[in-house]
């Protein structure tokens, strides 16, 4: 690679494949550790923290053993944030940060203008190693990950006392959503009727299972035996991160409308553990406990960690309907969603298939209950939640970290 001649950078993407530090899945704890150390980093590229400045991230509580109070903090000593890592292993002459390796930053919050705008933290500590081009909003970021080849011929992998045998089982799928939550999980009493984003993947996650024998069109609180799929009320979203215990205690399979935090990732203290979460499927900008702008929610389909092949299940038919809005296939046109072999068991060979059938690609979910949405949120707030498509923007984010993290501390 010692290469110094001449070279062009060609403007043709021909594989999008996210590179990522890989852990085994029977240990949660260790990868909760690993991915939180590397979004670290990009919390210290946000707020223009470096190697030279580690000590202003800080120490953490995020992990309750207090030896690993100072991790962040010690983490970014040894590389500096990920712009200054991006920029000592991919120098400019191989080309500069663009696209999906651009931290996206919504700290300048202008609703009038959803175009592609550099900006930077005016409010964070300034370094002269950082540079404002490694920062850039307006893009979505529903990302869409490739399958791999998933027609490919599987054992079978599903766990005789697992979750998705249980719901098997069981004859129907167990799922707690948060009602009263326009756009997202209503209740039409008069009706019977359940409608909103978080529901509509209540039901994909239930056709994929079951397949669609007796799916109509209209679906119904009274008659959702008919779906599979039994709704669990639950409490609104609140620090207290209550409507977690229904899924901790098993009395549901899922969470539809979980709020992916740190905390909810990590440990929830009032519930004693962490929780697994789908990509997430809704993303809003948001205020941080000090009330600094720049901050995003991720709303997601959350399972519980001790059973990492249903997580992977759950997981995949959320992407699923991301891959179908990329590709252009519509609920009309379920058929042309790929097979799947990997499984190892022929009711799963439909799997997205069925749950585009039954409530289209997240496109078509999205509109179905925008009408509500459109009521709440700003154009760049929706604009979130489109795809990051070719030119793709920043995908990288940073998190939340200001509940256990002090960020501007001492050495």
């Amino acid at each position: 690679y010692n290469y110094t001649g001449p070279f062009t950078i060609g403007n043709n993407t021909f594989s999008k494949e996210p590179l990522a530090i890989v852990t085994r899945e029977d240990e949660p704890e260790w990868s909760d550790f690993v991915n939180y150390v590397l979004q670290a980093l990009f919390v210290a590229e946000r707020e223009n923290i470096t190697q030279n400045t580690a000590y202003l991230f800080g120490n953490t509580t995020l992990f309750a053993n207090p030896n690993f109070g100072a991790m962040f903090q010690n983490a970014i000593r040894a590389v500096g944030s990920y712009a200054e890592l991006f920029d000592r292993h991919f120098p400019n002459h191989l080309g500069s940060r663009y696209g999906l390796n651009l931290l996206y930053n919504p700290a300048v919050n202008d609703d009038n203008d959803s175009s592609n705008t550099i900006a930077i933290n005016e409010n964070s500590n300034k370094d002269a190693s950082f540079s404002s081009h490694h920062s850039q909003r307006g893009s979505g970021l529903i990302y869409v990950l490739p399958f791999g080849n998933i027609a490919k011929n599987g054992t079978n992998p599903i766990p005789a006392d697992g979750t998705l045998q249980t719901i098997l089982n069981r004859g129907k799928l167990i799922c707690g959503v948060q009602p009263d939550s326009k756009g997202f999980a209503e209740l039409d009493d008069k009706a019977q009727q359940w409608t909103g984003i978080d529901v509509d993947y209540c039901y994909a996650l239930s056709a994929s299972i079951f397949g669609l024998p007796t799916y109509t069109n209209t679906m119904t609180a009274s008659n959702n035996s008919s779906f599979f799929v039994k709704f669990v009320k639950l409490p609104y979203y609140t620090d207290n991160y209550t409507e977690f215990e229904a899924l901790a205690n098993r009395t549901i399979d899922v969470l539809a409308g979980g709020k992916l935090t740190p905390l909810s990732d990590v440990l929830i203290p009032q519930v004693g553990e962490g929780f697994s979460f789908s990509q997430p499927y809704f993303y809003e900008n948001v205020s941080d406990k000090a009330g600094k702008k720049g901050v995003i929610e991720r709303t997601a389909l959350a399972t519980r960690q001790d059973d990492p092949h249903w997580s992977k299940f759950v997981f995949w038919i959320v992407a699923s309907t991301f891959y179908a809005q990329e590709k252009r296939i519509t609920k009309e046109r379920y058929m042309d969603m790929p097979i799947v072999n990997i499984l190892g068991r022929p009711e799963f060979q439909t799997m997205f298939q069925n749950a585009i059938q039954a409530i289209g690609n997240h496109n078509e979910i999205y509109t179905r209950n925008s009408f509500d949405l459109k009521k709440f949120y700003s154009r760049e707030q929706q604009q979130l939640n489109k795809l990051n498509e070719v030119p793709h923007g920043a995908q990288h984010f940073a998190p939340d970290l200001s509940s256990f993290t002090t960020l501007g501390g001492t050495s």
